[in-house]
């Protein structure tokens, strides 16, 4: 049996103690830092998914200064909030016919991060979350893997000064690809 390579990396170049990467900015740090959490609790023994899920959504509020996220799964007719930072936004599974306005609807189909830094100067007005919520600043990531959108992480807070930077899309993008696995295996259950 023949093993298909998808892509090839060169090697890694190690450098001595003396050449090692410079302190990086303070947005750096925090992602490193986040990342580092990230790790931590996904590898924790015995803990649940869906409180690993909350752990890191907690964790991602906390990174991009956000109120509120949530952690949805898609399923054939309905998206289904599994996680939430709030008890209170833990709903029953809504019909995906009726995101006509949800920031949700252009995070599945658009299979891409959205970062809205302010929504009051967005193109279109009265977007909600699907807590019903209109968010001043929002961040929806979809959860892909193996082409399926399986969900959508989904941070909302008040508008700031500090627009969006580089380091968040990049953050969105490790979000999206850690959550999705776990995401997928939870939805094939």
């Amino acid at each position: 049996m023949q093993s298909t390579v998808l892509m090839k990396f060169p090697p890694m170049k190690h450098s001595s103690p003396a050449q090692q990467v410079p302190l990086l900015g303070w947005e750096d740090n925090a992602m490193l830092q986040f990342s580092q959490v990230v790790q931590k609790l996904l590898g924790l023994p015995g803990v649940r998914i869906e409180d690993r899920l909350a752990a890191v959504t907690a964790a991602a509020c906390k990174l991009f200064d956000m109120e509120y996220g949530f952690i949805t799964l898609v399923r054939k007719e309905t998206i289904d909030v599994i996680v939430a930072t709030q008890p209170d936004m833990m709903r029953d599974p809504i019909r995906k016919d009726d995101l006509e306005t949800a920031l949700s609807q252009s995070v599945i189909s658009e299979k891409i991060p959205l970062l809205l830094a302010d929504t009051r100067r967005s193109a279109q007005r009265g977007l909600t979350d699907l807590t019903g919520r209109c968010p001043s600043r929002f961040l929806g990531v979809p959860l892909l893997f193996d082409g399926t959108v399986y969900g959508t992480m989904e941070l909302s807070g008040a508008a700031q000064s500090r627009p969006f930077e580089p380091i968040d899309l990049a953050a969105a993008y490790f979000l999206s690809a850690i959550i999705a696995t776990p995401l997928a295996l939870l939805g094939n259950y």
